[in-house]
């Protein structure tokens, strides 16, 4: 299931794994990922990766107008420039952007 990779708890365990914290918060993710932390970046990108591809699977089963991301993790303005036309490439999906048609904060 798509959560087990891109919920809050399940980004906030991977990063806490790869740091080695005892305690992380999504402002600690956040803090750490300005910081360009490699620990932070990896867990940015496998998040936004799991993301493009999570969204790239919706769109294509269900053509929706439109995909709303509400979570405290695309909420930060450092994170919505990872999403970017490049990320959903990756994942096979053409033509998206960050507010592009179809994909909204």
């Amino acid at each position: 299931c798509l959560e087990q990779y891109i919920s809050e708890p399940a980004v906030l365990s991977r990063y806490q794994e790869l740091s080695g914290r005892t305690t992380v918060s999504i402002d600690d993710l956040v803090w750490s990922y300005n910081q360009k932390e490699a620990d932070a970046l990896a867990v940015v990108d496998e998040f936004t990766t799991y993301l493009a591809c999570g969204i790239n699977n919706l769109w294509n089963l269900f053509s929706p107008e439109c995909i709303i991301l509400n979570s405290q993790l695309t909420a930060f303005r450092t994170f919505p420039r990872y999403l970017s036309a490049e990320t959903f490439h990756a994942s096979g999906y053409r033509g998206a952007s960050w507010g592009g048609k179809g994909l909204h904060q």
